[in-house]
């Protein structure tokens, strides 16, 4: 079975390295949803210690408004051995939302029958905030744009209504007139 550790003590050291030193979370799950197996870096980004999470479900890290979808995805990944990459925001213990980019799998045995599900995952909550910074700005600038013309044209207009230009009499080519 993919989520216990390699029967060899060598295999077991560098699995758990694996695990426990890669850049991003690591999670495995039941076909229930059930935690299994999840390394620090997951904890940390969902703030709950292992302990904690292996009493959790994927299904308990859903934002409220998301978790019809949660359930109803599971099913589907499962049902349809796939894999899938999304971006997604989930619930940390403290209640606030973090924004994850997960690339989540269904593990199958030798026979193809799915066991487990396993997700990796890296913290973009700070890259979704700039984006959503980025979003906002570049509206107010595009708001603010055709204002800002607006107002130069009738600035522009005022000061020629206020002081318009002086007209010279043009010089006639005809002297005696």
């Amino acid at each position: 079975m993919p989520i216990d550790a390699p029967s060899n003590s060598y295999q077991q050291v560098r699995y758990r390295a694996i695990v426990d030193q890669a850049s991003g979370g690591i999670a495995f799950s039941n076909l229930d949803g059930r935690f299994v197996l999840v390394n620090e870096r997951w904890c940390h980004m969902l703030g709950y210690t292992v302990a904690e999470m292996l009493q959790l479900s994927i299904c308990d890290l859903a934002v409220p408004e998301e978790l019809a979808d949660a359930h109803r995805n599971l099913s589907t990944l499962v049902r349809d051995r796939a894999s899938v990459e999304i971006d997604k925001r989930y619930r940390r213990k403290d209640g606030t939302a973090v924004w994850l980019s997960v690339s989540i799998s269904t593990v199958c045995d030798e026979a193809g029958n799915p066991e487990a599900i396993m997700a990796l995952a890296i913290d973009i909550t700070e890259r979704k905030a700039a984006a959503a910074l980025n979003a906002f700005l570049t509206d107010l600038a595009e708001r603010r744009s055709p204002a800002s013309r607006m107002e130069v044209v009738m600035r522009t207009t005022a000061r020629s209504l206020s002081d318009p230009p002086r007209w010279r009499r043009p010089r006639c080519p005809w002297p005696c007139l």
